[in-house]
């Protein structure tokens, strides 16, 4: 495996592990979320041509479709599994951080983190498909730095999966971060990937440490 490979999948699987050794308190990943990204903005503009890394229109019509089906199916998938699990919804969203602003940059970063410079940087060391299922796995991962780790590896895997498959027919950074930006939104609106208060609801998203309430 070239090294600078080697070197991504530390990073990406490196970080997810330390907080779920709680070496890096949960409370902080934001904050280690834009520190990776500014790494990789840096790796991938020096070793990645725009183009591969989606930032182009020649295919914005031709991938609209696509991406907006995708988008609505991920939708529906999310709506159904969490009622089938008897998802609590957030209250309050529009006083919670997470839905007023922060849902935006975290859709940006992580599409640009996984799709515009992993995928990218797999799909130059081995086959498509492969790298698909690597970059999934990893976008999984990460995702289980939250409570149900079982449950949210799954999803994110499947939905990881789902992106990186589009993002290699239809390069499109634009239409990706949009489909991602939504997708966020509604599945930490519904319960999913959000830290939880002990009474099992999720909690609201905020800088400072997270203490028990009493």
């Amino acid at each position: 495996m070239p090294l600078e490979l080697l070197c991504l999948l530390v990073i990406f699987l490196g970080i997810p592990t330390l907080i779920r050794l709680n070496i890096i308190s949960v409370e902080y990943r934001l904050f280690f979320l834009f520190g990776v990204f500014v790494v990789m903005v840096f790796w991938g503009f020096f070793t990645l041509t725009p183009f591969a890394m989606g930032f182009t229109n020649d295919n914005f019509i031709h991938g609209l479709v696509p991406w907006g089906v995708a988008t609505f199916f991920m939708l529906a998938c999310a709506g159904i599994a969490a009622t089938f699990l008897k998802h609590r919804h957030a209250e309050d969203p529009f006083r919670d951080p997470h839905f007023l602003f922060l849902f935006i940059p975290i859709s940006i970063v992580q599409q640009f983190m996984y799709q515009s410079v992993l995928l990218q940087k797999l799909l130059q060391g081995i086959g498509p498909w492969f790298a698909i299922a690597i970059c999934a796995l990893c976008f999984g991962y990460m995702h289980t730095v939250f409570p149900r780790p079982g449950r949210n590896f799954v999803l994110a895997t499947l939905g990881g999966a789902l992106f990186s498959s589009l993002f290699y027919l239809y390069p499109n950074f634009l239409l990706a971060s949009l489909s991602h930006m939504v997708l966020n939104f509604i599945t930490v609106y519904l319960g999913f990937f959000t830290l939880l208060t002990p009474e099992g609801r999720p909690r609201a998203t905020k800088f400072r440490p997270i203490r028990p309430e009493k």
